[in-house]
């Protein structure tokens, strides 16, 4: 069966988590229940923030695009992805086939999502903002976490380096001590 509904959404997806998978379940569900269909019917497209993006370049990812791509296509919720610098072309590109575009709570304060939603507005299409969080889930709490882990690793590291190099100071003046008893004077 082919999709008769389009639904949009946009997003960087980095660390792909449960709360991702919620949000995307939770787009298709609601997409079926406000167009009346199945969510067979729905044809799922989203855009995947580029790591040149404007919007996001402020965003430390810590999965290349090509695993994100790769583990959004996993889920087997989204027809069809494509990596996009810019929302906006995309969006004009497929608008005239979109009957909803989807965006998470913290989403619709963004620029971007502004000048999307307002586009939506003006071409009859259905905005669905889910309004939860699932708390303690968050891309942005993983890579605190991550970063907390290297920045701890890299601590590690550090003191391990400067142990090995008091170690070899200690040995070498050991070494230096024990030649000054064992080698005979001269004279």
């Amino acid at each position: 069966m082919l999709p008769k509904y389009s639904i949009f959404t946009r997003g960087c997806f980095d660390c792909l988590h449960l709360g991702h998978f919620i949000l995307l379940s939770s787009f298709l569900v609601e997409s079926s229940k406000i167009l009346k269909c199945k969510i067979s019917e729905i044809k799922f497209v989203l855009s995947l923030a580029s790591q040149e993006c404007e919007a996001t370049k402020s965003t430390k990812y810590i999965d290349s695009e090509k695993l994100r791509y790769k583990n959004l296509k996993n889920t087997n919720l989204i027809n069809t992805i494509s990596i996009d610098r810019h929302t906006m072309p995309i969006f004009d590109k497929i608008s005239h086939e979109i009957k909803c575009f989807c965006i998470g709570n913290d989403q619709d304060s963004r620029d971007t999502f502004k000048k999307v939603i307002k586009k939506c507005e003006s071409l009859n299409i259905l905005v669905i903002k889910l309004p939860k969080k699932i708390s303690g889930i968050s891309s942005t709490l993983i890579r605190e976490r991550v970063k907390k882990l290297n920045e701890n690793t890299l601590e590690a590291r550090k003191n391990l380096e400067s142990n090995i190099i008091f170690d070899e100071k200690i040995r070498n003046n050991i070494y230096r001590k024990q030649r000054r008893f064992i080698t005979p004077r001269r004279g």
